[in-house]
């Protein structure tokens, strides 16, 4: 999660992009429709979906991606989808997803197990395959996960059953769709929501969350909440579901930059969603910068190469060298403005979940309001994700 970013770099063509507005109360109107304990979870401002209303366009975008890589119907189960996005939050140390997507994927596990013990005509055959998928899926998605350097002799070290062809294109694109969404979601959630759901969402104290949220009592609540996200989860959602909150016909998609292009064999419905945050992005990144909120100075040092930690530096090192070995460079800016969107969005980039903590991230939200800050941070995290994208180029896996 500590990729450098290219932060001048343009995600979408300028010519191409524009935003469709959508009201606040619609989003939470599908959210309350399609999601998982959806009456609770479309409330507030403070879950991983909700945090995002800061912006009304940007809030529908993240709900409409949610909603059709996560809910929507693809050639992978909701189940291994889940799992998918487990196993990337664990390797971005995010506990909030963690949590959450442990509950959703045992939830989506016992849908799934219902489903197979009333369908009499199933073979073993077909439970086989289906398993067979779910690994496969979960190991292209380990792959996906892996430094750079390390993926091409990574394709050779699988074990053979990794390597066959029961994973189509369509299924590759999809699991490559929620390791970006779940890169991007982690990050934003690690630096604006911090380590404990109860803590943000019901302002439990942080050391009650810490035992609710650990060990015995997460199964034990996982246990008691997957039965009734089950039933939501039993009902079967075409593609395209999240497209009641735009106007018909309305496509993103010439905003996709190459790197981005696999994600219609996805499902166009699926790559317009994801087309839908490029657009925001580019267009929030050039209205911010002729604002000179964003600062050329502050976008030059970010994406300076000198200005990259060791990766085998730890969270707490890094934040370390962000207010150390960084110090000189950091007083070089004159505005304080600067100082404090240079020191957040370098947090951001290399130990997300620093920022939660860090006295930076109060001073900004100090000097440009909880809702500019966020948006912020939330546009960045953008940025790095889709220029980090691994899997969705046009050549496939390994672009």
């Amino acid at each position: 999660m500590s990729t450098a970013p290219s932060p001048s770099t343009p995600v979408a063509s300028p010519s191409t992009t524009r935003m469709i507005s959508v009201k606040p109360s619609h989003t939470r109107k599908s959210m309350k429709k399609y999601f998982p304990m959806g009456a609770i979870m479309s409330k507030g401002t403070n879950n991983p979906i909700t945090v995002h209303s800061v912006n009304n366009e940007l809030f529908a975008g993240l709900w409409s991606c949610v909603a059709e890589i996560m809910i929507a119907d693809g050639e992978l189960t909701r189940y291994t989808r889940e799992s998918v996005a487990a196993l990337v939050s664990a390797r971005n140390r995010c506990p909030i997803c963690i949590l959450a997507h442990g509950a959703f994927g045992s939830a989506a596990k016992m849908t799934l197990q219902a489903g197979s013990a009333e369908d009499s005509t199933g073979t073993n055959e077909a439970v086989m395959l289906q398993e067979q998928r779910h690994n496969q899926a979960m190991a292209y998605a380990e792959m996906l996960l892996l430094p750079e350097k390390c993926r091409n002799s990574a394709v050779d070290d699988l074990p053979p059953h990794d390597t066959s062809n029961v994973l189509s294109d369509t299924a590759k694109a999809e699991v490559a769709a929620v390791v970006l969404l779940f890169n991007y979601m982690n990050r934003v959630v690690s630096a604006v929501l911090g380590e404990e759901m109860t803590t943000a969402m019901f302002s439990v104290p942080r050391s009650a969350a810490k035992k609710l949220e650990g060990g015995k009592m997460r199964n034990l609540m996982t246990r008691m909440m997957s039965p009734l996200m089950a039933r939501s989860m039993r009902v079967k959602y075409p593609q395209g579901l999240s497209s009641e909150l735009f106007p018909a016909g309305s496509s993103f998609l010439d905003t996709l930059p190459e790197r981005l292009a696999g994600l219609v064999l996805a499902g166009e419905d699926r790559a317009n969603a994801v087309a839908r945050l490029v657009a925001w992005a580019d267009l929030y990144g050039k209205e911010e910068i002729l604002k000179n909120v964003i600062s050329k100075e502050v976008l030059e040092l970010l994406e300076d190469p000198n200005n990259v930690p060791s990766p085998e530096m730890t969270s707490i090192q890094i934040a370390e060298w962000a207010t150390g070995t960084m110090r000189e460079k950091v007083q070089s800016l004159s505005d304080e403005t600067d100082r404090s969107v240079f020191n957040v969005l370098l947090l951001l980039t290399h130990s997300p979940q620093s920022v939660f903590y860090c006295t930076c991230w109060r001073r900004l939200i100090k000097i440009k309001g909880k809702q500019e800050a966020t948006t912020l941070v939330m546009w960045w995290s953008l940025r790095l994700t889709f220029q980090n994208a691994q899997g969705l180029g046009p050549s496939g896996c390994w672009d």
